[in-house]
């Protein structure tokens, strides 16, 4: 996928993307033009080009490459590959039955920081989307060597509230396309076995839930960056109506 610098709005790569953006946030707004190809050129290093070389033998060459590219990993294919283990399905179903026998104590919880960042006065930033399965026990949903690593943002800047949309769509719609149901084929059910995806819980720290799930700090009165919504309206659907 690829994206221009102001809104990150993504172009699949084959076809080729156009040569500038056309996003447009409203129907009547005008597209965003940014250029999505850039020149780079290329040393061609030492080299004996005789005695009499010619003038283009040591001119550099020119070629066109994408501005900025979103790396994303189809999150069925993952699904496919954790289901196909042994001890996958085992782990789900031991995990699912110690649940259902706790006597409906929650011990599964995250003690202290999960990331510690020692940032310097200067520093670039690139996140990653990754998806664990939480019916794995807590011993291995975490393990990574079992996490989908569904997509790397684009550095050298974090995503804003206007591009985190963009980068997160295609994700959003596979997990979408998920929540009826695939048929996939498991190492307990070789010939195929109905798989939904649901999606629990978000985790992170203020600053990632605002931005991905539009959550307000503890003491804010407004939990969205673009209107006027009160806190205590967020069970009104028709928000327009009052």
């Amino acid at each position: 996928m690829v994206d221009g610098d102001n809104d990150e709005s993504l172009y699949p790569v084959t076809p080729l993307p156009p040569p500038l953006c056309t996003y447009q946030p409203f129907q009547d707004s005008s597209p965003c033009n940014e250029e999505l190809w850039i020149q780079k050129s290329t040393h061609r290093g030492l080299k004996d080009f005789g005695q009499f070389p010619r003038e283009s033998d040591f001119r550099s060459k020119t070629f066109r490459v994408l501005r900025c590219q979103f790396v994303t990993q189809p999150i069925t294919a993952w699904l496919e590959w954790l289901l196909a283990k042994p001890e996958i399905e085992l782990a789900i179903d031991t995990w699912a039955s110690e649940v259902r026998n706790s006597n409906n104590e929650f011990g599964d919880i995250q003690h202290g920081s999960m990331f510690r960042n020692k940032i310097s006065s200067k520093h670039k930033s690139m996140g990653v989307f990754a998806i664990s399965c939480m019916n794995l026990p807590p011993n291995l949903q975490n393990k990574i060597s079992y996490i989908c690593l569904a997509g790397v943002t684009p550095g050298p800047y974090s995503a804003d509230k206007d591009t985190i949309k963009h980068l997160l769509k295609p994700i959003v719609d596979k997990l979408i396309s998920l929540d009826s149901g695939v048929i996939m084929k498991t190492h307990q059910y070789p010939w195929g076995w109905s798989v939904r995806v649901k999606l629990l819980c978000l985790l992170g720290d203020l600053l990632a839930t605002k931005k991905v799930g539009g959550f307000a700090s503890p003491t804010a009165t407004r939990y969205c960056t673009w209107c006027l919504a009160q806190c205590q309206a967020l069970q009104n659907i028709e928000l327009s109506v009052t």
